[in-house]
């Protein structure tokens, strides 16, 4: 079975740690989108996968670790579209 980015079958130390500070913190059902490529590349597989998910508004809160892991350039303009869709961005070391 293929890797998915909304359920990778090895997730780093640092991703269960974010995935026990974000449970901590009471955010409910969590999916974790994981893409391995530079924050330059848009066709990245859990970016396009994260895009579809906002634009049908089937999550409310995206948590990235640090800003340029989701875009290196542009991400104030998504979050003003993430927003329009009724997606909060929380970054947790900003």
């Amino acid at each position: 079975m293929p890797e998915s980015p909304l359920q990778p079958k090895k997730m780093t130390w640092r991703g269960r740690s974010n995935l026990y500070t974000a449970t901590l913190k009471g955010y409910g059902e969590i999916q974790i989108l994981s893409d391995v490529g530079s924050g330059l590349n848009e066709n990245r597989e859990g970016f396009l996968r994260l895009l579809e998910i906002v634009a049908e508004r089937k999550v409310s809160k995206v948590i990235i670790v640090y800003e340029d892991r989701l875009t290196r350039f542009g991400f104030e303009t998504l979050r003003k579209l993430f927003q329009a869709f009724g997606t909060a961005v929380e970054v947790i070391n900003s």
